[in-house]
């Protein structure tokens, strides 16, 4: 997946209100949907369904890229004295701890941009309703999206875990701009 793309996968037609679902942080390349599958089988059981993929970061990668980082910043001490460890080990810290802050600011920035470009990928679909469906960072999306779109294709939406403002009034606003 390039920077910034993102692409609908249609998991199955139905009848209904189209149903989109957003994985959150950690889930890019995951093509397991059996967590969703379970989530939507009770009250949409016969709905259209697509999913969104999304450059939210991918947490294989991540856990690479720490594991890297820990070990060089490890193996720097190893070789200089015990007060030497102590002293370097606040810093070892940090640079453990960096990456994830790094992934999860480039993720929040990532679903911004993502939000901001799925009203395009909903009006093509020319459906009349839509329910959006986000788990932790893909509420944001959904959030990002809500602030863009410019009918009211959307006609529901959940967000489990959101990783987004409660703020009552930003959602008003959201919703009385329509």
């Amino acid at each position: 997946m390039k920077r910034n793309q993102m692409f609908l996968e249609k998991i199955r037609d139905g009848k209904g209100t189209t149903i989109i679902t957003i994985d959150g942080f950690l889930n890019e390349g995951n093509s397991n949907i059996d967590d969703w599958q379970k989530a939507l089988r009770n009250k949409y059981p016969n709905n259209p369904w697509f999913h969104l993929h999304w450059k939210s970061e991918n947490l294989n990668k991540l856990i690479q890229k720490t594991a890297t980082s820990f070990l060089l910043a490890y193996s720097i001490p190893a070789t200089l004295s015990l007060m030497a460890t102590s002293i370097i080990s606040i810093p070892v810290v940090l640079i453990r701890f960096s990456g994830i802050i790094f992934s999860w600011r480039k993720a929040l920035k990532i679903s911004e941009k993502t939000g901001e470009n799925l009203p395009k990928i909903i009006e093509e679909l020319k459906v009349e309703k839509i329910i959006l469906v986000g788990h932790s960072l893909g509420s944001r999306v959904i959030y990002h999206c809500l602030k863009k779109i410019k009918t009211n294709t959307v006609y529901e939406i959940h967000l489990l875990g959101g990783a987004v403002n409660n703020n009552k009034l930003k959602w008003e606003l959201i919703e009385n701009r329509k």
